[in-house]
């Protein structure tokens, strides 16, 4: 008899990403491979940019986004590596 598969609704939740920017200060957000597929699905064809931040929207408060506006693009580039290395995910560059 064949094993039955549970959906992936079942897997327990992954631990939420933090990451702490030069100066100190820290940005929650959810687990990249935990971000809903309908904000993916809404945010298509978007630039890298629009899909950078939309995705930063996504995944945390509004104090971590006052966190994320605050940081040198250098800084969010590496904000960004890290969550999505995290969670063993690339995301192709166009």
């Amino acid at each position: 008899m064949a094993e039955i598969k549970q959906p992936e609704d079942h897997k327990p939740k992954s631990e939420p990403f933090v990451w702490t920017s030069p100066d100190g200060r820290t940005v929650t957000l959810q687990p990249f491979d935990r971000v809903p597929a309908g904000v993916f699905r809404k945010m298509r064809g978007l630039d890298e940019m629009q899909l950078t931040f939309g995705l930063l929207e996504a995944a945390t408060d509004d104090e971590g986004l006052s966190v994320v506006d605050d940081l040198p693009l250098g800084d969010l580039d590496q904000l960004f590596d890290a969550w999505t290395q995290a969670a063993g995910v690339e995301i192709p560059q166009s």
